[in-house]
């Protein structure tokens, strides 16, 4: 149940298992807001997630403001010829897929 991305996390202290009650894991938030998730970090778990509590409690992107210790120094400053690749036929369950989010406010 949880929409996950085609990459993974960039945090090293994520709850495994963890996703809200839209079905987003900590991936989602560290593209979608950001650091320390002053927009969305209050999100609740959703009730299959494997573990209770909000964004905030179980992403470290959100537990964390700027400049925190707990990322992998490459994923803080990528390659310039690193390219993003999204997985052909994804959608959310909205039905929105990343042509959506690459032209919404995310």
């Amino acid at each position: 149940l949880p929409l996950t991305t085609s990459s993974s996390s960039i945090c090293t202290e994520d709850t495994q298992g963890w996703f809200d009650q839209r079905g987003y894991d900590c991936v989602w938030y560290e593209i979608a807001d950001g650091q320390g998730c002053p927009k969305y970090g209050n999100q609740i778990a959703h009730a299959r997630s494997t573990a209770k509590g909000s964004a905030s409690d179980h992403c470290c992107h959100c537990k964390n403001p700027v400049g925190a210790n707990n990322v992998s120094p490459a994923a803080v400053a990528p390659s310039s010829s690193e390219t993003c690749v999204d997985t052909p036929e994804w959608t959310n369950v909205n039905g929105n897929g990343c042509e959506w989010y690459q032209d919404s406010d995310f």
